[in-house]
């Protein structure tokens, strides 16, 4: 098993009092297909049989990291066996908010139950932390040709990954402190776009700070804006693009969803 798991990075003790106790000192991102690998070989040498030698045994561990979509999408990066990591396809940008944002603070205490006033009238615990709200630009790029080489041509799995991608970034949010905040919210407003023009986005909308009444009209304004702008000096950033825009009550996940993964050939 020792030896398996040299395949996907260093491994050594990790209390000197107890050396046998060993565990990786990599983080490895591996496809379901390379762990099922390991978990067999490791039971053939448990029960004896021989293993190839350390190259060998990792180029066989790791060649099946085609199917994972994840990795192909988000990349790896394995330092002892370089020629099996993978270059990310999807560049996903820091959120910032399109206006100036205020912190607030949260005091928050917890009560003991049991606890009687005789020995003790306070409370179990006092704390405070800061959290802010506000309307977020976030932007995302995927070079697709690099999506499906990772995936080995598998154009089908590539279309389905984009399509998951799309869903995740209209809808998913962070789970810190989900349960003091209940933040689910959705995406007021999608822009997506198909070419073969090198990518660009549309941060500088907001290097100027939005202000007004309605932040989030104010702040698809400037952004659609800046776009106009952008293809005025460069020209066209996109051969066809889809909007979904919630408060003018235009365009559907489903069909940005749709439009994601025509991006990739349904054949070819």
């Amino acid at each position: 098993a020792e030896d398996v798991a040299k395949a996907f990075g260093k491994i050594e003790a990790q209390d000197k009092k107890r050396p046998a106790w060993i565990q990786g000192t990599t983080l490895a991102f591996i496809s379901p297909e390379e762990r099922a690998l390991a978990l067999s070989l490791a039971e053939k040498a448990a029960v004896g049989e021989a293993l190839p030698s350390d190259k060998d045994l990792a180029k066989m561990v790791l060649r099946s990291a085609d199917g994972a979509v994840d990795i192909a999408m988000f990349g790896r990066m394995l330092a002892d066996n370089p020629d099996f990591s993978r270059e990310a396809a999807v560049q996903v940008g820091h959120a910032i908010t399109t206006h100036r944002a205020e912190a607030e603070d949260d005091f928050f205490t917890a009560v003991d139950d049991l606890k009687t006033r005789e020995e003790d009238a306070g409370g179990a615990h006092l704390g405070e932390h800061a959290f802010g709200s506000g309307v977020y630009y976030l932007y995302a790029c995927v070079n697709c040709d690099l999506l499906v080489e990772n995936l080995q041509n598998d154009t089908a799995l590539a279309r389905k990954g984009l399509e998951a991608l799309a869903r995740a970034l209209a809808t998913a949010t962070p789970k810190g402190k989900q349960n003091s905040h209940a933040h689910h919210p959705r995406a007021a407003y999608i822009r997506a776009e198909i070419g073969s023009a090198a990518p660009r986005d549309l941060t500088g909308a907001f290097l100027k700070a939005v202000t007004g009444e309605h932040v989030l009209a104010a702040s698809v304004l400037a952004l659609e804006d800046m776009a106009g702008r952008i293809d005025a000096a460069y020209g066209p950033a996109a051969e066809r693009d889809a909007v979904m825009d919630v408060v003018a009550g235009k365009g559907t996940l489903d069909a940005i969803v749709a439009f994601a993964a025509s991006a990739v050939p349904q054949h070819g």
